[in-house]
């Protein structure tokens, strides 16, 4: 059995290679074959919903989003 263990901060995404894991779990039970397989997890970043508030002059907004939709900082401008 392969279990795919994100790292913190990451989810888990997908299966790909030899064998047929299902999407969406991450878990895959495997038989060896006599010759040689592979089987690769891959891992995508954490989106996480932010709320941001702005307070005073000044305004708040998100750096553009990654290629999965996550804005990592939020951008400030402050206003003197």
């Amino acid at each position: 059995m392969l279990i795919a263990t994100p790292a913190t901060g990451y989810t888990f995404n997908s299966w790909s290679g030899s064998f047929s894991c299902t999407n969406g779990q991450t878990t895959c039970n495997v038989i060896m074959p006599a010759n040689s397989a592979s089987e690769t997890a891959s891992f995508v970043q954490a989106c996480y919903p932010l709320t941001l508030y702005a307070s005073g002059p000044g305004s708040v907004s998100p750096y553009p989003a990654n290629s999965q939709g996550c804005s990592p900082f939020p951008a400030t401008t402050p206003t003197a």
